[in-house]
């Protein structure tokens, strides 16, 4: 009532303040004064006349408009009463008086069932709540017994009378870790009496969670030597005394682990889940694991066990436990060469010698130390090897084996002691069929007894030696008289050869791959002083392509670029012999001493093939021999 009546009175106050300034203005006019007469009918009205007229004319305007003004005050006054009035009456209607209060622990046990009263009360004492209802809504972590799918519960009241009182009960279940905080929003609404608006009040249930509600343990060694497989293990108690559905234990592994085995077994694929579709109360159990980290010495890993339990498609962590273990260098070196050349690429046949090196980096003594060689590789005939330093093999698993019975110095391994034992044994002599990119691999394993106690690892380290096998490259010459045409020339001349007189040939030139492809291939050769190249040559374009000859000097050389295992390039030459006198009852050299260079592409080995010269008594030629290859007169 106070604001209107202040509204009222503002009001009145303008009003009558504004008619007394029209009043004021009005007095205060200039009266106006014309000098020129004014005709009326047929005579003149003098302008004293016309200014009486005009000043009646004035007054009785005035009159009309403050009878107008008067009308406008009093209907201003009347809208204003009637707002003033609506303004109170809108009041008084919506003073809400309405309370709502929650009823219930501040604390609770994880999955336990917990009940909530939430109390309305309607303090009005004339107007009763209608429409009234109540809406609770739950966090991630909380769900309600009665509705576990649903995030909200919504119950409808109806009426409440005036100074009465209403309570629903909720019912709710808790999740997540010690000291989380869980809440549930609860709204009431409502319209008060005849009034169409909707009111509503709130207030948030806030539980914290007491207890823990599983206890996990991660037992990891302190430290591990990567790439060692050691064993771990994660144990968990469930505290609570009811059952859980869709809980499960997931193991947060370190970059670089790898799971070799667990018990149970993985349920899950690519991931270290462990499921449980009911959980009893009180139930205590155990995950073990064996598993390998790859990493740099000196880095620290950490393992997360973490416990989840599944709310509305949602998971809810509840407990998480982290541990972290130690990458030590492993306290034994190992390795091994092949005939004491890191680059060595052996030919199929060749005989070769594997040494294996050790050394004990650790500052303590390592005992009863056990090197094994395994001579597996269907490379290696067996029937060839030759083990030294007192060592034996086994041809039961093809191991070759030194230990301190037979080699003393490994009974005790002194800190940074270092020693070497070795083998000697036989390739096969040929490569197999149409294989390519061949390698033998020997491998060695070295192992002590004792270790220290914070090593979760056994003491052990292998090494693994992949020796590539150097592929062939076949060279082959051949000169001949009489010629196929089809892939040669004709050729002609006498037989035997006679002085002065020319006799042409045929030299066919073919290169070769076997295993490996080859690149950078050259072949050189001079050609005799009384032998020439008459320019004719057959091969595919890219053969010939690579050809050279200089005439001048008589040296002759082909390049290819490439050849692939297995593939092979031929050219064909025509070539003329003219003897002198002086090898009259001779053979001539028709080819002189060749040679050929490349690169092993798969070994990245140089390749060397010298090449025998071929004389006139032409050992390709069937059709020529020792006698009818000599000069004659």
């Amino acid at each position: 009532m106070r604001r209107a009546g202040n509204f009222l009175r503002g009001m009145f106050d303008g009003i009558f303040k504004k008619s007394k300034d029209v009043k004021q203005a009005e007095a205060e006019k200039p009266k106006t004064e014309w000098n020129i007469p004014v005709k009326s009918g047929d005579s003149f009205i003098q302008p004293e006349a016309f200014v009486r007229s005009g000043q009646v004319f004035v007054a009785t305007q005035a009159v009309r408009a403050r009878k107008g003004l008067k009308y406008v005050v009093i209907g201003v006054v009347v809208l204003g009463i009637g707002f003033a009035v609506w303004q109170w009456w809108n009041s008084m209607a919506s003073a809400d008086r309405t309370e709502l209060r929650i009823e219930g622990p501040s604390a609770v046990r994880i999955g336990e069932r917990i009940s909530f009263k939430a109390i309305i009360t309607n303090k009005q004492k004339k107007q009763d709540l209608r429409d009234v209802s109540l809406t609770f809504r739950a966090d991630s972590g909380t769900e309600f017994t009665d509705t576990k799918t649903l995030a909200l519960y919504q119950k409808y009241l109806g009426a409440l009378s005036p100074m009465a009182q209403q309570e629903e009960e909720v019912r709710a279940v808790f999740w997540g870790k010690q000291g989380e905080e869980r809440t549930i929003e609860v709204v009431a609404r409502y319209r008060i009496g005849e009034n169409i608006n909707r009111f509503e009040k709130s207030q948030t249930i806030k539980v914290v969670i007491s207890d823990p509600a599983v206890q996990l343990v991660v037992s990891l060694p302190q430290q591990v030597i990567t790439d060692q497989e050691f064993r771990s293990s994660v144990e968990y108690r469930k505290l609570t005394t009811n059952d859980w559905t869709g809980a499960r234990l997931e193991l947060g592994q370190p970059e670089g682990f790898s799971m070799v085995r667990s018990d149970p077994e993985l349920k899950t694929i690519g991931k270290f889940v462990w499921p449980w579709e009911i959980l009893e109360p009180q139930e205590n159990s155990k995950v073990v694991f064996d598993g390998t980290i790859a990493s740099s010495e000196g880095q620290a890993k950490e393992f997360t066990a973490r416990f989840f339990v599944t709310v509305r498609n949602t998971d809810v962590l509840v407990s998480e436990v982290t541990e972290e273990l130690s990458i030590i260098s492993n306290p034994l070196a190992l390795t091994i060469t092949v005939s004491d050349d890191p680059n060595y690429a052996p030919l199929p046949g060749s005989i070769v010698t594997y040494r294996i090196n050790f050394k004990n980096n650790y500052d303590i003594a390592l005992k009863d130390v056990v090197i094994q060689a395994d001579a597996t590789d269907s490379w290696l005939e067996l029937d060839s090897l030759k083990v030294q330093n007192d060592g034996f093999y086994s041809s039961r698993d093809k191991h070759i084996v030194w230990n301190g019975g037979t080699t003393p110095q490994l009974l005790v391994l002194n800190p940074r002691e270092s020693g070497t034992v070795a083998f000697m044994v036989k390739l096969k002599d040929g490569y197999p069929q149409n294989a390519t990119q061949q390698v033998v691999v020997a491998r060695a394993i070295m192992s002590a007894q004792n270790k220290p106690k914070d090593v979760g690892t056994s003491i052990q380290t292998e090494a693994t030696l992949e020796t590539k096998i150097q592929g062939k490259l076949i060279v082959t010459p051949k000169v001949v008289f009489r010629d196929d045409p089809q892939t040669g020339f004709i050729n002609t001349g006498t037989v035997p050869l006679r002085i002065n007189q020319a006799t042409q040939y045929s030299m066919y030139l073919t290169v070769q791959a076997v295993a490996n492809p080859f690149e950078n291939i050259s072949f050189k050769t001079i050609l005799p002083a009384n032998i020439t190249f008459d320019g004719k040559i057959k091969g595919d374009e890219s053969s010939m392509k690579g050809f050279l000859y200089n005439p001048r000097t008589g040296e002759m050389s082909w390049l290819i670029d490439r050849l692939d295992a297995y593939a092979a390039k031929t050219i064909v030459l025509q070539l003329t012999a003219i003897p002198s006198s002086d090898q009259i009852g001779k053979l001539i050299t028709i080819i002189d001493d060749m040679a050929t260079t490349a690169i092993d592409a798969f070994t990245r080995s140089s390749v060397e093939v010298p090449g025998k010269k071929i004389s006139s008594d032409l050992p390709d030629d069937d059709t020529i021999d020792a006698n009818t290859g000599r000069v004659t007169p």
